[in-house]
């Protein structure tokens, strides 16, 4: 090929190379062949790197990149990919997904079902406890409630407990003149039951009107505070 005698050697690098069983003209072993198609004449290189700004320093390659391109007064440069032609095949959305991926969500399953058996082991059945109940009431009941557990039955001597909580809660007896004269009592005779515990306010019919509600709540209130500091 004259092209390639006056260009002399060229670094072409990786190439492919071509040979076919109809005449052809091959230079460089096989990068850059010649045939004749009918009326054409095809020139084909393996590698066109040799034509890059990079590369035309080297060896001849200048040389054979413009004995090539100026051969002809019309050029048509022509560099087909490798995978033009192949037609793919078709791909779905899992194909996209990396393959650790599926790993990674067997082992996130499997640690799921690990730590709830872990914590279900915790649960187990329920047990019924006695537990002590505690009612904090200004009433004279507060005494059964703090003695008392929550099947009802005494948690401890009633003796020990209702008196001790009752003191001051609970309205005493006015002693009789006679027993009064006996201990030596020289106070005044207690007031009557219903001024001290508000019998007057809590067994009396509904209020009528709101001025009467307002009153009614008050009077509680002071009877409340009152056995909350006895």
């Amino acid at each position: 090929m004259r092209e390639a005698n006056r260009a002399g050697s060229v670094q072409f690098g990786p190439s492919n190379t071509y040979t076919a069983e109809q005449p052809l003209t091959s230079c460089y072993d096989g990068v850059l062949v010649r045939y004749r198609d009918r009326a054409r004449t095809v020139t084909v290189v393996g590698n066109t790197t040799f034509m890059t700004n990079g590369n035309l320093l080297r060896a001849g390659n200048a040389a054979l990149a413009m004995n090539l391109a100026g051969a002809r007064p019309r050029l048509i440069w022509y560099a087909p990919q490798h995978i033009e032609g192949e037609k793919s095949a078709s791909a779905t959305l899992f194909d996209l997904i990396p393959s650790k991926v599926d790993w990674i969500v067997i082992q996130l399953c499997v640690t799921v079902i690990l730590l709830a058996a872990w914590k279900g082991r915790r649960l187990g059945p329920l047990v019924a406890e006695d537990l002590r109940s505690w009612c904090e009431r200004p009433r004279p009941s507060r005494a059964a409630a703090d003695c008392t557990g929550p099947d009802g039955r005494g948690i401890g001597p009633p003796r020990h407990c209702a008196p001790r909580r009752c003191i001051g809660c609970c309205p005493r007896r006015p002693r009789s003149p006679r027993a009064r004269s006996r201990r030596g009592d020289s106070r005044r005779p207690a007031q009557p039951i219903e001024s001290r515990i508000g019998a007057a306010h809590t067994f009396r019919p509904a209020p009528a009107t709101d001025t009467d509600l307002v009153h009614l709540a008050r009077a509680l209130d002071d009877i409340e505070r009152q056995v909350a500091h006895r």
